[in-house]
């Protein structure tokens, strides 16, 4: 494991304080018997307290993106647009944690609703934190693949060029075609290396935070079937992919 991912969390401390809180609410939710009460307290009480969470979450994921597709100012790496591998390992451990975070968010509300909730404030914030996991992942995709890869990366100009490549016909090098159908059948293209390799570095970081996931679950001796801690990492391994 990189030393800078040992200290990030596997979600955010502002997750852990909104279950807590919610948890708590929940609490003092369940000893009022008068159900205009019950009403007031999910619309006084409850639903600030999640509106509140979601505006945190989302100014979270905007540094995040902002911090991702900022022009490093450092030299000495891979390519002069690529952020360094420690800031994409770091970046993508953060979104993981992030998104599991809200993922476990949504999760509770949807534990606090009962049938009390008669006008659907509980069920409009539950669907409300879920569509926000979904905007964070989409969220990823749009600076990690459109950005660092598709621009910084050169992938979608290399695309373009592409058909082009194909279409010119190989060199005539007496022996050399034999050789380089035989030997590099798996060799990519030079332009791809830049893509290829910050590709490696979010996937690798992906397993790093699975690994730390399952070893959490290990010392706990719970069952990995299902854990929404992983969740996050599952959802940008994912995104990648696709």
């Amino acid at each position: 494991q990189r030393p800078e991912q040992k200290d990030i969390a596997l979600y955010p401390a502002v997750s852990e304080l909104f279950v807590c809180l919610l948890h708590s609410a929940k609490s003092k939710y369940t000893v009022i018997t008068d159900e205009r009460g019950k009403q007031l307290f999910i619309g006084c009480v409850v639903a600030p307290l999640c509106s509140a969470f979601l505006d945190v979450v989302g100014s979270e994921a905007a540094i995040l993106k902002q911090n991702l597709v900022a022009r490093p100012s450092s030299v000495g790496l891979r390519s002069t647009n690529l952020p360094a591998d420690e800031v994409v390992s770091t970046n993508v451990a953060k979104w993981s944690g992030l998104i599991t975070g809200t993922h476990v968010a949504a999760l509770a509300v949807s534990r606090f609703r009962s049938s009390s909730d008669q006008d659907g404030k509980l069920t409009k914030i539950v669907s409300a934190v879920e569509k926000l996991c979904e905007a964070m992942v989409e969220d990823f995709v749009t600076a990690f693949v459109e950005t660092i890869i598709g621009e910084r990366a050169k992938m979608a100009s290399y695309l373009m060029r592409a058909p082009f490549l194909l279409s010119e016909p190989p060199p005539n090098r007496r022996g050399q075609r034999e050789r380089d159908q035989s030997s590099n059948i798996t060799a990519i293209s030079p332009d791809l290396n830049d893509t290829v390799h910050v590709v490696s570095v979010a996937i690798k970081s992906c397993r790093e935070v699975s690994c730390k996931v399952g070893d959490l679950i290990k010392a706990q001796g719970r069952h990995s079937s299902n854990e929404i801690l992983f969740y996050g990492t599952d959802a940008i391994h994912e995104a990648i992919k696709c």
